[in-house]
């Protein structure tokens, strides 16, 4: 016999009061998707964190969302789409977040950290606090961070110092500081967005750039740029961002609960450094060439650019220099714990 609509009619309010006395009942039916977006490479560990970050989120919401990855090739797409709340999340880089919060791209200034542990107990102790007013001002919740390994520089021929790309067209990224880096070392900044960069290395328009290990071995640069040298003169790090308005319409406790299950920088940090471990054994059983520097070849480095550092980050204006700042104060106190 067919189920007429006042049967259903009448069956609701019995459904309703079961979905109250049996929690969860209806919860698939209540939760709420979230999209968390990334950039990352197909492969390797950064895809690895990003998927782990996005599905975390749901996992540790208390039943309240259900949330999946989606690639999105650029990040600043992707940074418009969660702006919009189309997407409701990211893991998005410094790069790209110092397109709209300038405060964020003085943290890509070269060799503004000298070690991970340095880095780390100055984004959690003096950074966060610091950024996420800013980016709540662009309608965006930051509730954590994700690793990114340290930008060294990837080249046709070796590389040991700054004389050696004197002169010399290298890829420079849209970040500020990568322009600077390279101008100040005197060598002939080309900016190109990642895309254009592989063919323009196979073809020799540029003859080098500076990359993340990670990304750098997974991609054709490897193959045309097989030198690489470790100057350390970059920590590459992203932001866990959500939506400021779905983020504010989640109850305290849930809110608590995503913080909570979020994995540490700590912990994605001593991940990475193990992936780039194996990845480098790899790559030099497959011809390519790791180029490690003395302390006083790698001071050459950062002499060529400290005196210019502070005049770099004041062109980028007082709220900026401000920042730069907060982090330098920041590292001192740093070395006080150390000591």
């Amino acid at each position: 016999m067919p189920i007429s609509r006042r049967d259903i009619m009448r069956a609701l309010p019995v459904l309703g009061a079961a979905g109250a006395l049996v929690p969860g009942i209806f919860e698939a039916q209540a939760q709420d998707l979230w999209r968390v977006a990334s950039a990352a490479p197909p492969t390797g560990i950064l895809r690895e964190h990003h998927e782990r970050i996005a599905l975390q989120i749901g996992a540790a919401s208390q039943g309240g969302i259900q949330s999946a990855f989606q690639y999105v090739s650029s990040e600043q797409e992707a940074l418009q789409q969660i702006t919009r709340g189309r997407l409701q999340g990211g893991v998005i880089s410094m790069i790209a977040l110092g397109a709209i919060v300038p405060e964020a791209g003085v943290l890509l200034t070269p060799f503004l950290f000298e070690s991970e542990a340095e880095a780390e107990w100055v984004i959690r102790n003096r950074l966060a606090d610091k950024l996420r007013p800013l980016l709540e001002a662009k309608g965006l919740a930051l509730i954590g961070f994700a690793a990114g390994g340290w930008i060294n520089v990837a080249t046709r021929t070796a590389v040991k110092s700054p004389a050696d790309v004197r002169g010399r067209k290298i890829r420079a990224s849209p970040a500020p500081a990568s322009q600077f880096f390279w101008s100040t070392l005197g060598a002939n900044p080309v900016q190109l967005p990642i895309g254009e960069l592989f063919s323009a290395l196979e073809q020799g328009l540029v003859e080098g750039a500076d990359l993340p290990f990670t990304f750098y071995v997974a991609s054709p640069a490897a193959v045309s740029t097989p030198h690489y040298t470790l100057t350390r003169h970059g920590y590459n790090f992203s932001g866990v961002i959500v939506n400021l308005g779905a983020w504010n319409k989640l109850p305290a406790a849930r809110k608590a609960a995503i913080l909570a299950g979020l994995p540490t920088l700590e912990t994605l940090n001593r991940e990475f450094d193990q992936s780039e471990t194996a990845l480098a054994e790899k790559f030099r059983g497959t011809g390519g060439s790791i180029h490690a520097l003395s302390q006083e070849e790698r001071q050459g480095w950062i002499g060529a650019i400290a005196a210019r550092q502070q005049a770099f980050v004041g062109g980028l204006g007082a709220p900026s220099a401000a920042f730069f700042e907060v982090v330098q104060s920041g590292r001192r106190d740093f070395a006080a714990t150390r000591s």
